[in-house]
């Protein structure tokens, strides 16, 4: 069936299906903001909203090296790929695109990463 969602996105006068309606209200930034029941926090977007509410309740994503805890799962594999460069599934990066120290061999993950630990750990 084809209805009209302008009740949903007001910003867009789309005909969308069911299905698409779904994928509009997730990804279209809206003229009525969406605000969080739990704070005052206000988000342009619902899929914006559901990625917030994680922060009412305990980070779901926990190192099992550090037992650091990330509300998104990006953030722990962005984590673990920046100081475990054997851990290869959980990590996107090239093994080319790592920085190695020259001094101790250690191995990191950014550019950045690398100059801040050879100021620290080389002077």
């Amino acid at each position: 069936t084809i209805e009209i969602i302008s009740n949903v996105c007001r910003r867009f006068s789309l005909w969308l299906s069911s299905q698409e309606e779904e994928v509009n209200q997730k990804v279209h930034v809206c003229d009525v903001d969406q605000p969080c029941d739990q704070c005052s926090a206000v988000f342009r977007s619902v899929q914006a909203l559901n990625r917030h509410f994680a922060v009412h309740g305990p980070p779901p994503h926990t190192c099992v090296s550090c037992r650091r805890s990330y509300y998104r799962k990006e953030s722990l594999d962005r984590h673990v790929c920046s100081f475990e460069a054997d851990i290869k599934e959980n990590c996107k990066r090239k093994e080319s695109s790592r920085f190695t120290c020259s001094v101790c061999g250690a191995v990191l993950a950014t550019k950045h990463s690398l100059n801040t630990h050879l100021r620290s750990a080389h002077g």
